[in-house]
Order: C-alpha cells, then structure tokens, then sequence
C-alpha cells in the first residue's frame, strides 16, 4: 500500500513538473558575438523588391524554412536550435537590429558569419530582400516598415546596463497567442535552476521506473503463490 502511495505521490509531482517544463520555452540568455561591421557600400544598397504584403509573406515562408529554427517564429533568438549555439541568435524586435539599414540586413543574409551560414547559395536575391522585408515586421508592435534607408545610427534606449549575472540566467517565456507578442507574460530564473528542475525531472523518472519494477516483481511473486 506504502509503495502504491508512493507512485502516486511521485506520479503527481512528476506531471506537475513535465509540465510546468514543457509551458514554457526556455531562452538562455548568451553573450553576443563579435562586432559584426558592414561595408559602407553595402549598408548604403536599396531593397530590390517592394515591402508590400506578398513580399513580407514570401519572406516569411523563407524565414520559417531557413531562419525558424535558430532565431524563433517571432524572431526572438529563442529557436529550437537556439540553446546548442555558444552565442545570443539575437533579438530582431529590438531597435538594435532594426536600426540597420536593409543593405546591411541583406549583407549580413548573404556573407553569413559562424554559426550563421552564408544563404548567398541558398536563396537568391529576390528571397533575400524579401526576408529582409519580412524581418521589419518583427519590430516592437508588429508593424512592417517600407524604408530601405534606415539609419544605422543607434537611439539611446535601454539606458540601464544589464547585470553581471545576466550571462548564468534563463529567460522563461510562457507560451501564449502567437499572434499577439504584448501578452507574452515572462519571468527569469537562474541558468542552475533550471538544470536543477531538469535534474528533478530526470530523477523522478528514474525512481517511478524502480517502483514499476518492484511492483512487477511482487505481482509475479504473488502470481507463482
């Protein structure tokens, strides 16, 4: 009876964890790369194609397909590949990205940089302008923006340094509708918590196997009796 109580204790604790692990999508929080300087040349080039509604939705075709994975639906650098990179994937809503210039968006797409690859092969001109097309609309709010000659000139925002312990923590974002990035309601928690949680996890997987195993063993027992 003691060990049934005990499955059903660890079993309990066990779904609350599982879930409290898969209702959210963990984003470490990871230094930047290198500064990544673009030609003048380069910056100063216009977008090709038209930022109108078939351009933005071809780009986003081709950011699910080639872009997703790393740097998220939303562009929030919280991709499924994103945690086996050594560096930040980067936020595109912030004004940091968006105040490059979309010849430098498109530069960057085509020369590519580790762990980012070069897409000069992968896609052609047209899809990399529209993914640069695609990228405006992942700015604060949503909204696309047409101007190919954004300044590269960075604004005066988020005036408070970070912290030191920024580089150990875990950004946990709820899951919520992904049409609507105003409601995501997200927390922080430190980097050795989470694998802790982890490690709870895997614990309690392990010590429910065991009782399994036992109760196996004695229903056979009373099964040869």
């Amino acid at each position: 009876m003691k060990t049934i109580q005990k499955i059903i204790r660890f079993s309990f604790i066990g779904i609350l964890l599982l879930a409290f692990s898969s209702s959210f999508v963990f984003a470490q929080v990871k230094p930047k790369g290198k500064e990544w300087k673009v030609p003048d040349a380069d910056s100063k080039k216009k977008s090709a194609v038209k930022a109108d509604d078939a351009a933005i939705k071809a780009g986003k075709e081709v950011w699910s397909a080639q872009c997703k994975s790393c740097h998220g639906a939303k562009g929030l650098g919280d991709g499924t590949k994103a945690e086996k990179i050594d560096i930040s994937c980067g936020d595109f809503s912030k004004t940091e990205i968006q105040n490059l210039s979309d010849g430098a968006l498109y530069w960057k797409i085509t020369e590519g940089r580790k762990p980012m690859p070069s897409f000069a092969e992968k896609l052609s001109d047209t899809e990399r302008w529209q993914v640069v097309a695609y990228v405006r609309t992942l700015k604060k709010g949503g909204a696309a923006t047409t101007n190919s000659t954004t300044t590269t000139t960075p604004t005066k925002t988020d005036p408070t340094p970070p912290k030191k312990d920024t580089d150990n923590s875990t950004t946990i974002v709820k899951n919520t509708n992904s049409d609507n990035l105003n409601k995501t309601d997200t927390t922080k928690v430190t980097y050795t918590q989470y694998k802790q949680l982890q490690s709870e996890v895997d614990q309690l997987k392990k010590d429910m196997a065991e009782m399994k195993a036992k109760l196996d063993a004695e229903k056979n027992e009373k099964d040869k009796k």
